[in-house]
């Protein structure tokens, strides 16, 4: 790690021993939060304002659609599969959605967002019953995020790390270090702190950045660490800001700005820079949040236009309702579920596809999705229904 950096750093520098050479390097040890001295500045705190006010918005526009728990999955699904993309690992929405039908494969490039998403809803579960955000509820999302041989699960699912770990290449200028194991337990605990701490909503945004940033820095996974982080960032948006639900997700800002947002993490750590990072992060909750408000409404304007063109047909009305939870639908599936004759399976489905709600794809037979709403959930860029 390339000290000479860390002209104004925000923690401690460590002097550890390179294994297996035994060569001198360094690693760096966080100050505990909040950072010490620091105050917003006036442009950050204009850009404070826009972002909380975006947030609000988006949660009032939300509590009033008819059913909004069901409009959040498809967010929720487009949050899985950007988050698995900045961990390099690419799955298209198709192969994501069709997971359901498939046996495990532990070549299957769907098998991290699946699991991401089945952590995502297990820490809201989890938190709606009164857990707290900390070390226990970190460990719990890390083992369902490493299970079926997802990437990293052979790294000691659910453990923090005992040794050294390292972020970047050697030839990387941003190659970092983070805290020694010994050093990390402590840093845990104090972060653990101030997630327990007050977080009034005026401010909320601000401190779960600063949460998400210590959370990386300290890195207490072998592997995983980003999606752990991603996690926990979007548990306190929801929970700090007192949402409705977790409407608001950053993965896919983070992705789209990857080389700034690994820039900015590393800034604070070597030259302190808080004010950079904090308006970065506020930018993308103004993206975020305006562009979960027109996916939302154009999901919700869709509902409608296929409720009216199954009026009158009960259980065709609750199919549509099911599609925007699970927009990938099988003969068998429908049968099972509404307890009916295969063949009465397949004629309600057949009305469907008439209507142009579902349409047959080659990547599995004998299903059926509802193109528009992938479409929508998870943008043209990365539709292919091959």
């Amino acid at each position: 790690m390339n000290i000479e950096l860390f002209e104004h750093k925000s923690g401690a520098l460590e002097p550890i021993s390179l294994i297996p050479s035994g060569s001198l390097d360094y690693a760096f040890v966080p100050d505990a939060l909040p950072p010490q001295d620091y105050e917003l500045d006036k442009e950050t705190w204009t850009l404070l304002t826009e972002a909380y006010g975006r947030v609000l918005e988006l949660n009032g526009a939300c509590q009033h659609l008819p059913n909004p728990a069901l409009l959040i999955l498809p967010l929720q699904h487009q949050e899985a599969m950007t988050s698995s993309k900045l961990e390099g690992t690419i799955a298209t929405p198709i192969e994501f959605l069709f997971a359901g039908f498939a046996d495990s494969d532990d070549d299957d490039p769907a098998t991290d967002a699946r699991n991401y998403y089945a952590a995502l809803r297990q820490g809201y579960e989890l938190l709606k019953d009164g857990e707290p955000i900390d070390r226990k509820l970190m460990k719990k999302l890390h083992r369902t995020l490493m299970r079926n041989k997802a990437r990293g699960s052979e790294k000691k699912p659910g453990e923090f790390r005992e040794r050294q770990n390292h972020i970047g290449q050697t030839s990387d200028t941003l190659q970092f270090n983070p805290p020694p194991a010994r050093q990390m337990e402590i840093c845990l605990a104090e972060l653990e702190e101030y997630l327990a701490g007050r977080h009034d909503r005026n401010h909320a945004l601000v401190q779960a950045f600063l949460a998400h940033y210590q959370f990386e820095t300290i890195h207490p996974f072998y592997d995983g660490n980003g999606r752990v982080g991603r996690l926990i960032l979007s548990l306190c948006i929801w929970k700090w800001l007192d949402l409705s639900l977790p409407w608001l997700y950053m993965s896919e800002y983070f992705y789209k700005t990857k080389p700034q947002y690994k820039r900015h993490l590393f800034n604070i750590s070597a030259l302190s820079e808080w004010d950079e990072w904090i308006r970065y992060c506020l930018q993308g909750v103004v993206q975020q949040a305006s562009n979960s408000i027109n996916r939302i409404e154009k999901l919700n304007s869709l509902r409608i236009k296929y409720k009216r063109l199954v009026r009158g047909q009960k259980r065709l009305n609750e199919i549509v309702e099911e599609l925007f939870a699970h927009p990938a639908i099988r003969y068998t599936g429908i049968a099972k579920r509404f307890n009916i004759h295969y063949a009465t399976a397949r004629s309600d489905v057949t009305k469907l596809e008439k209507l142009g709600i579902v349409v047959q794809t080659a990547a599995q037979p004998k299903t059926l999705v509802a193109h528009e709403i992938i479409d929508i959930a998870f943008g043209n860029e990365d539709l292919d229904l091959r």
